[in-house]
């Protein structure tokens, strides 16, 4: 038996838990993690995530350390978590990393997907999925990524995020947000009564809390006409969060995917952006 350090990358259905973070008795993924690895080690293991998120919000590419002393290498690691964790968290990887390996370590950025059903009948399978929004009416696209694209820069998001956020300012790079409605899903049902999948594709270099949520019910505002996409520039210098729209539910959120140093094309990250504590150096 050794110490041993594992870097797990995971994904998992928020529904159940009060978030990732540890919360007293309140169910949480890190929990159930730790749970479902207390057999495999000799002692109680340590584990530190990536990236937090709130009660109810999905994860398809969350992070993770877990180490201690181990009883298995790396793949039966997985292959035993898998078998214990509950059906909603899923390891997908798993490898053994040296001991000063950090969950955050590369990571440059994340990008966030928020679901919304806009109209008619949402398919069971996308329903815990999505923020549902019944009504004949559909959202314009079209103002809401004129005013998303007002919103895509260096900025100070204090409007943005809960007035319960602890980070100690609220300035961020948000390098690509748009509104698209998917119309290649394979749940989606036939026909077009049923309604719209709208996607909110959010990408950036970090986020306060609740700002995709609340990106998400502002723009939503202005979907449905009741806020013009010339009122970004008015809701981002006010610096308050009571001028921004709702913070939009939980279940619409997930966690899809964190960039590490090399992913920079991929993440869609336009040349020369940089900002304090990036990973890399831009040249000038």
């Amino acid at each position: 038996m050794r110490n041993v350090h594992f870097a797990l990358r995971l994904g998992y259905d928020g529904k159940p838990f009060c978030g990732w973070q540890l919360q007293g008795p309140h169910p949480s993924v890190a929990q159930a993690v730790l749970d479902a690895a207390a057999p495999l080690f000799e002692g109680t293991p340590r584990l530190l995530g990536a990236s937090r998120t709130d009660s109810g919000v999905h994860a398809r590419d969350q992070r993770a350390l877990l180490a201690g002393d181990a009883r298995v290498d790396a793949q039966r690691l997985m292959i035993a978590l898998n078998a214990r964790l509950p059906a909603q968290v899923r390891v997908y990887e798993s490898a053994e990393v040296g001991p000063d390996w950090h969950p955050k370590q590369g990571v440059f950025g994340k990008r966030y997907v928020y679901r919304i059903w806009c109209g008619g009948a949402a398919p069971p399978s996308l329903e815990p999925l999505c923020w549902l929004r019944p009504g004949r009416h559909r959202l314009d696209l079209d103002a809401m990524n004129q005013a998303a694209e007002q919103l895509t820069g260096e900025h100070d998001f204090e409007s943005f995020r809960s007035t319960h956020c602890q980070a100690a300012h609220a300035r961020r790079a948000l390098w690509y947000l748009r509104a698209k409605r998917n119309i290649d899903h394979p749940d989606l049902p036939p026909g077009e009564q049923a309604g719209w999948l709208i996607e909110l594709d959010v990408r950036g270099n970090a986020f306060c809390h609740h700002q995709v949520r609340i990106l998400a019910g502002t723009l939503v505002d202005i979907g449905r006409g009741h806020t013009a996409p010339a009122d970004v520039a008015r809701i981002l210098s006010a610096r308050d969060r009571r001028s921004a729209g709702i913070t939009a539910p939980a279940k619409g959120l997930t966690l899809w995917q964190m960039y590490t140093v090399g992913q920079e094309e991929e993440a869609l990250l336009p040349s020369g952006l940089s900002w304090p504590g990036a990973p890399w150096r831009v040249s000038p």
